[in-house]
């Protein structure tokens, strides 16, 4: 796999189910899903995986946030499920946290790993549909991504990491 510095983004643009009129007010549940396409230099150069990641993020009025995440490679499948604030980092494996933010319409997620910045980010129109993007930006200093293998704990080094056939839906809860 070639090294790549700087960003690497990969979006992808989707409408969202309904929701309720005043969904700011309410208590919300939004899901993204995608499938990130991985290109590996290392340990296995040339070969591309394929991985269904589906994140479901619930968030309440009062700025409590949950974050389900789940990733699906094969007969692999790793799910965890974290709890805590709007604005606050959530602890999120092993050097890494998700921070999620939202705006008026803009909801925000960045998941800070180790080499690189996964965003997700979701704006509604209306209270009744949205539009999501899932971008990954390598961090200064690093050319490939490393990411753990979905079934081991051993890692594994990417030229590149795209999101393609990203799905959303929300509502109020």
């Amino acid at each position: 796999m070639t090294s790549m510095r700087g960003l690497f983004g990969a979006a992808g643009l989707v409408m969202l189910s309904p929701c309720a009129p005043d969904a700011a007010a309410a208590d919300l549940q939004v899901i993204v899903s995608w499938t990130e396409v991985q290109h590996e230099v290392s340990p296995r150069p040339g070969k591309t995986w394929t991985v269904r990641k589906d994140v479901t993020v619930a968030l309440k009025p009062n700025g409590d946030v949950s974050d389900t995440s789940r990733a699906t490679s094969g007969s692999n499948v790793r799910s965890s499920t974290r709890g805590g604030r709007l604005r606050e980092p959530i602890p999120f494996g092993e050097d890494q946290t998700a921070l999620w933010t939202r705006e008026r319409n803009v909801l925000l997620r960045q998941l800070d790993r180790a080499q690189h910045v996964e965003t997700i980010r979701v704006t509604t129109r209306d209270h009744r549909t949205c539009t999501a993007t899932v971008t990954y930006a390598l961090k200064p200093g690093f050319g490939e991504y490393m990411l753990p293998h979905v079934s081991q704990s051993m890692p594994l080094y990417f030229s590149s990491i795209a999101a393609q056939q990203v799905t959303c839906a929300a509502e109020a809860i």
